[in-house]
């Protein structure tokens, strides 16, 4: 499999990873997907629109070297704002992923930060982080629900018995 397959099922899997994750968001109240729950983001909702924002705003420069502005979810009616967005944003990266080449991946995007250092990277490296985001913020939002501490996700050394 060359680069563009690997991209392909790389972006298959994370539009199926995110339907599952909007299907159980899906079983939440409007206020419970608002509150704070401790996740890296703070809420659920927070969450979901950071991944889904990132996956559009990347595209976006994938294409233009703009970033494409998505709204912020609305004050009322997020439950429906979430599966709108996903799906504009899957439909948009579906595209983008098949009309991509092997030569299009290897290619240099140069982005300027807010201290003026200019970034590079191939395009592949963008597609890994945006595709590999959601399990991240899973991983973060697991550990913090489940553990509460970062200090007892850290391997404990013991010395050997003598």
């Amino acid at each position: 499999m060359g680069a563009k397959g690997y991209v392909r099922n790389l972006y298959a899997y994370n539009e199926w990873a995110n339907d599952l994750v909007l299907k159980a968001a899906s079983a939440l109240s409007e206020e419970r997907l608002r509150e704070d729950a401790g996740l890296s983001m703070g809420s659920a909702l927070a969450n979901l629109s950071h991944v889904v924002r990132a996956q559009m705003g990347w595209r976006g420069f994938w294409r233009t070297s703009q970033r494409q502005p998505v709204p912020e979810p609305p004050e009322v009616g997020a439950l429906e704002w979430l599966p709108e967005w996903y799906g504009r944003s899957h439909e948009e990266l579906r595209g983008f992923v098949e009309g991509l080449s092997d030569w299009d991946l290897g290619r240099t995007l140069e982005r300027t930060d807010r201290e003026g250092k200019t970034h590079r990277w191939a395009l592949w490296q963008l597609m890994a982080h945006v595709a590999n985001h959601p399990s991240r913020l899973q991983l973060t939002a697991r550990s913090q629900t489940t553990q509460r501490s970062r200090r007892s996700l850290r391997p404990r050394c013991e010395r050997p018995a003598t």
